[in-house]
């Protein structure tokens, strides 16, 4: 009896240790998922450590490995937040299904092929459009940051919409040519116009009502793509006449001779009115522009801002001498030259000088003169790429607009800016961020300025001469003056000197 109770006392006592580890240990979660045969793989070596073998290690190992890379993936990607709205492109509604089944029953680009590329960046630039939306609205909610949008502005511009003009404008040239061309056959006769209008509605009525029919099916059935292609079919079928259909009516002389007169009244009455009524609208506007006119050539404000002027140009000559008189005293100090000399060689120099267009161009030899200091690639250089390629497109289109009047070449090169104007926004924006393209601004602090001189000096030196050689020549020589000038400048704020 004795022995009994030890045997009981002994299970029992077991039985709660094996409650108290199994409530502490991972074997209750494994427990808990004992439908899954991993997890039955698993317990087995859990419950029979001697049975674990390097394969098993290497499975589970495996399996944490795989685990921790899941987590890091999931970490590095940007999950918007989920209440945020964000529009669809145009191409991506219904309303682009509309457009398309529209001109599909219109049938425009069988008459005119280039329609298809004028409609094409359309529509792509609606979608560039709300595309940047939804990148002020990620600006906003905080999930990008603030340059984002300027960027995504600039693609957009130098993106579709750079397409739009050169593509539609031959889109016009081509639908007016078209269109020229079929209603030639009237030579400008109101009249025939008018009953080659009328034959092509009667001859195409059934063909008008089967649409009209379509159309109310469509309603009850809600196939509003199908309507829209019906709704281009109905105004295709009421335009597309031409002087044929006047042939085709075969008229007889009788009916000639009674439509004829109406035609003339049809003229007439026209005539009329373009004589007694446009001239009621053009005359108010032609006195009141001759008016303005002659107020601003003999008004009282006239004497005032001749007056403005001359005061203007006293200060104007007075400043020049002053500035000129400083000038002379601080370079004769430098060069060593008295002022005799340097009068000749300033008087040299001053004789070309062409006011503000030699003023550009010492402005622009001194931003080229300061960037030329950086390296090749640095976004800088890149960013002034751009520029001048803006500049000499514009050029361009200006000379074929005015000189040529090639508008197709003008529109041309007028895409051709607008491409370049991502690359202004993202070169000229990083120039400022990193001017170098090396990774850091360090090499532009006021630290490194005396290892910078130290470093130029050879090129500063060289400046100097330049610049004093531009004061011995006689030639037009404002922008090399200028970009000495920037060299020199640009030579305190920075060097290829790597500080280790």
């Amino acid at each position: 009896m004795k022995t009994s109770f030890l045997t009981i006392h002994s299970v029992l006592l077991s039985s709660l240790l094996f409650a108290t580890a199994y409530s502490t240990s991972p074997l209750r979660s494994h427990l808990k998922q004992f439908k899954d045969p991993n997890a039955l793989y698993d317990l087995q070596f859990l419950i029979y450590p001697n049975l674990i073998s390097e394969e098993a290690e290497t499975l589970n190992q495996n399996k944490l490995d795989q685990t921790d890379l899941f987590q890091r993936q999931q970490r590095r990607v940007r999950q918007p937040p989920t209440f945020i709205d964000y529009q669809k492109g145009f191409s991506q509604t219904p309303y682009y299904d509309y457009l398309d089944n529209f001109l599909l029953g219109l049938k425009i680009e069988t008459d005119v092929p280039s329609s298809s590329e004028c409609v094409d960046a359309l529509v792509f630039f609606l979608d560039d459009v709300i595309y940047f939306q939804n990148n002020i609205t990620a600006v906003t909610n905080k999930i990008e940051s603030w340059e984002a949008p300027l960027m995504n502005f600039s693609r957009m511009v130098g993106g579709n919409l750079s397409e739009v003009p050169f593509q539609c404008h031959q889109f016009a040239i081509d639908y007016w040519s078209y269109t020229k061309d079929k209603y030639s056959g009237f030579a400008g006769n109101v009249g025939n116009i008018l009953l080659a209008f009328l034959f092509n509605l009667m001859g195409n009525s059934l063909k008008l009502r089967q649409a009209i029919t379509d159309i109310n099916n469509d309603i009850k059935n809600q196939f509003y793509t199908d309507i829209a292609q019906q709704y281009g079919k109905i105004i295709r079928l009421i335009l597309d006449f031409s002087a044929d259909d006047l042939t085709a009516a075969s008229l007889s002389s009788s009916q000639q001779e009674s439509i004829y007169p109406q035609n003339q009244i049809v003229n007439l009455i026209l005539a009329q009115l373009a004589y007694n009524v446009i001239p009621n609208f053009i005359q108010p506007m032609a006195e009141k522009k001759f008016r303005l006119k002659e107020e601003s050539m003999h008004g009282d404000g006239s004497s005032l801002y001749f007056d403005f002027e001359q005061r203007f140009q006293d200060f104007q000559e007075n400043w020049e001498q002053q500035i000129t008189s400083e000038l002379n005293k601080q370079i004769s100090s430098f060069t060593g030259l008295d002022q005799a000399e340097l009068l000749d060689l300033e008087n040299n120099l001053l004789a070309t000088f062409n006011g503000a267009t030699s003023a550009l161009q010492i402005g622009a030899g001194l931003i080229n003169g300061m960037i030329n200091v950086l390296p090749t690639k640095s976004f800088l250089r890149y960013c002034r790429d751009n520029v001048t390629a803006v500049q000499t497109n514009y050029k361009t289109m200006v000379t074929k607009f005015k000189t040529t009047n090639d508008d197709a070449a003008g529109l041309s090169s007028l895409s051709l800016l607008m491409q370049n104007v991502p690359g202004i926004a993202f070169n000229c924006y990083y120039s400022i961020v990193d001017p170098t393209n090396s990774g850091t601004t360090e090499q532009f602090s006021l630290v490194n300025i005396g290892w910078n001189i130290l470093y130029n000096l050879g090129y500063m030196y060289s400046d100097i001469k330049n610049s004093i050689d531009v004061f011995q020549t006689k030639t037009d020589r404002y922008y090399d003056l200028g970009k000495y000038i920037g060299d020199f400048i640009m030579r305190f704020f920075y060097s290829r000197y790597n500080k280790k």
